[in-house]
């Protein structure tokens, strides 16, 4: 609750051209989030380097759709796949959720082991079967575009970016966490 639209604080940015970035980015969730369950693009894909506040961004807009009454679910990559693993090994079907709950914030992209046959199947099955059904998902990473594709490949990166379904934001700065504040 402490992540919300409400207590976003333009001050904490250490310049006005990153302030700026940074207002805009919120302003473009913000909308995404008040459209929900069904946006016009049903992804948003927040790119950055560590300390932006991209997953601040993200959290806004799951806590403003549970707000709303819309059912959200929020994971970083790492316990996706551990949540998958879990299943596999144990027989049940608990991540399905992530398939089906209307909004799905999925942080830290990129970060979550490469588990051979599991980590980029599973992904890729949650991506697509999300899109073919128009239902709301947020991804979150580090990495730049070029490093999502060598990463992930062209079949699930024509779903991320694909310019239809898709509003790509890309927030550049200093460190918010590291950087001295005014």
């Amino acid at each position: 609750a402490r992540e919300t639209f409400e207590a976003f604080s333009e001050e904490i940015h250490p310049d006005g051209a990153q302030r700026q970035r940074a207002v805009n980015a919120m302003r473009i969730c913000r909308q995404y989030a008040e459209s929900l369950p069904y946006p016009p693009k049903p992804n948003l894909l927040i790119l950055g380097m560590p300390g932006l506040g991209k997953s601040y961004l993200g959290n806004a807009v799951a806590y403003a759709a549970i707000q709303r009454g819309v059912d959200a679910a929020r994971i970083t990559a790492y316990r996706f796949v551990q949540d998958i693993l879990s299943d596999i090994r144990e027989r049940t079907a608990n991540a399905r959720r992530y398939q089906n709950v209307p909004l799905l914030v999925l942080d830290d992209l990129g970060s979550e082991p490469d588990v051979p046959n599991v980590s980029d199947e599973w992904l890729f099955a949650v991506i697509n079967e999300r899109a073919l059904t128009g239902k709301a998902c947020v991804f979150i990473t580090n990495l730049s575009l070029k490093q999502l594709h060598q990463r992930y490949g062209e079949r699930i990166m024509s779903r991320l970016c694909d310019q239809s379904t898709t509003v790509a934001l890309q927030l550049t700065g200093a460190n918010l966490r590291t950087s001295a504040r005014g």
